[in-house]
């Protein structure tokens, strides 16, 4: 495997609002980490620890049950930590709509 088969990267969205999205596939069956990197916060999927990202004061939400960027995009926030809920991201939350809440000027 080559390193264009282990991490995945892409921009999401045009302008002052764009996000980055990174995914990087694990050893293993079905390993995958995501992540999606906007102006002022990002979101994670499961491998990634919330209670740390909350201890540190980090504007962060959970997105569980995605093992692409595609499928991270079309989910839904699980969990978030006091910062994320400060910008108006909320468990249940289209992962579409928090990236926006995440986004500069919020």
């Amino acid at each position: 495997m080559n390193g264009r088969d282990m991490v995945e990267i892409r921009e999401i969205g045009e302008g002052p609002a764009r996000a980055v999205a990174i995914h990087v596939r694990l050893p293993g069956e079905g390993a995958n980490l995501l992540v999606v990197r906007a102006e002022e916060g990002y979101l994670m999927c499961g491998y990634l620890n919330l209670a740390i990202a909350e201890e540190v004061g980090d504007a962060a939400a959970l997105v569980t049950g995605v093992g692409t960027i595609d499928q991270f995009l079309n989910g839904r926030v699980a969990a978030v930590t006091t910062g994320a809920r400060g910008r108006g991201v909320v468990a249940g939350m289209a992962v579409r709509e928090a990236l926006d809440r995440l986004g500069p000027g919020r």
